[in-house]
């Protein structure tokens, strides 16, 4: 029968402080993902990718699949080229955004205020926001069989949000760019979008963010987003 032996009140602190020193790089270390992030997005004009998205519905698990292009430009612009299943357009100059739906011959327009696009999910991407300052944030460092190592952050926003209560995003490992987030609302529903062939400063024309609606297509203004 093998003995115990007794933990001096020396020994517990030492492990107690052991404890606590793990503790504390955890946090310090989703800190230091976040601000690797955050700089290496600061230091990007422009950015372009192919991204396929999956939208779930989650009282009717109703899913939706599409894939297409998108381009950001600072400060504010972006633009999302949808391809399949149907073609969809969303441009914004950074001030107003046109979403155009060719197949029901309409254009939706909506002006956006400041404080709108900083607390828009992922409005780092084009200049906007910042990730520590709008939420609460928790990072491991994952294996993926097929991504490769990478980090999962998970956001909690610090003030309520109806269109977003939880965006959890995957970061490659040694680029800090990110290659799928996941945006879940307050009812529950998910929209989850995944960035490949991602280039960073490519060279975009300035009229890529602008859009002049065809003619005789319908135009509907919507409220003000603020």
């Amino acid at each position: 029968m093998r003995k115990r032996k007794k933990i001096t009140g020396a020994t517990a602190l030492f492990f107690m402080l052991i404890l606590l020193y793990a503790a504390s790089m955890g946090t310090a270390s989703a800190a230091e993902v976040v601000d690797k992030v955050q700089t290496r997005y600061n230091g990007l004009t422009t950015i372009s990718a192919k991204f396929s998205q999956l939208s779930v519905n989650k009282v009717s698990m109703m899913r939706e699949e599409s894939r297409g292009t998108v381009y950001f430009s600072k400060p504010g612009k972006m633009r999302w080229e949808y391809e399949e299943p149907e073609r969809r357009l969303i441009v914004s100059d950074g001030e107003t955004v046109w979403t155009y739906l060719p197949e029901q011959n309409q254009v939706y327009v909506a002006k956006l205020s400041e404080e709108y696009i900083s607390r828009t999910p992922l409005s780092f991407l084009i200049g906007k926001g910042n990730l520590q300052e709008e939420f609460d944030v928790n990072s491991t460092l994952v294996n993926d069989e097929q991504k490769g190592s990478l980090f999962r952050i998970d956001l909690q926003p610090k003030r309520p949000q109806l269109n977003l209560s939880k965006l959890i995003l995957e970061v490659d490992s040694e680029s800090y760019l990110i290659i799928k987030s996941d945006m879940y609302d307050s009812m529950g529903n998910l929209i989850s979008i995944s960035f490949e062939q991602i280039v960073t400063d490519p060279d975009l024309p300035p009229n890529l963010f602008q859009f002049s609606p065809p003619d005789n297509v319908e135009i509907v203004e919507v409220w003000k987003y603020n």
